[in-house]
């Protein structure tokens, strides 16, 4: 019985960490585009030619202990921007001094490079990309300073629930 109570504990702590990282604090402007829409509402990407969006992502790993991580140090929302040049994704970190040299793995299996970038506090990766890879999982790698070594993990955006930003 004992055992059974420290498991059932255990695992609502390791829930409980799980979701104490995600976050979401990006700033999102507040009144309505030119365009009309408002800021912070639900829109489809594909019906405005330009636009910042914080767009959920699921996790596609293999590891536990990578998922929760992931969620511990990278904001729970990705940026996906539209402008007449093309369309970027930006993940965002909460702590880089546990994880540096952001790719997103290409097509043909070569790490794309990420620029550094910084907003609202966050460090991050932004990648240009095409519009049909945010249909699909999205494969990102890490180089984790704790562990000396790259991690390879997978997202996939839910376009359905993109919040306008600016």
């Amino acid at each position: 019985m004992k055992k059974t109570a420290f498991f059932i504990l255990a695992a609502a702590a390791v829930c409980v960490f799980a979701f104490a990282g995600c976050t979401d604090d990006m700033t999102i402007e507040s009144g309505t585009a030119a365009d009309g829409r408002e800021y912070g509402q639900i829109y489809d990407i594909d019906e405005y030619d330009e636009g910042s969006y914080l767009v959920p992502y699921e996790i596609v790993t293999d590891s536990t202990m990578g998922k929760l991580m992931i969620q511990k140090y990278c904001l729970a929302s990705v940026k996906i921007e539209k402008t007449s040049d093309g369309i970027t994704l930006t993940l965002y970190s909460t702590d880089t001094s546990m994880m540096s040299n952001g790719r997103m793995v290409g097509a043909d299996g070569t790490d794309i490079v990420g620029a550094s970038v910084s907003e609202d506090g966050y460090d991050g990766f932004e990648f240009d990309i095409d519009r049909e890879a945010l249909d699909g999982q999205i494969d990102i790698k890490f180089y984790i300073n704790m562990m000396s070594r790259d991690t390879q993990f997978g997202i996939v955006p839910d376009l359905t629930q993109a919040k306008l930003t600016r």
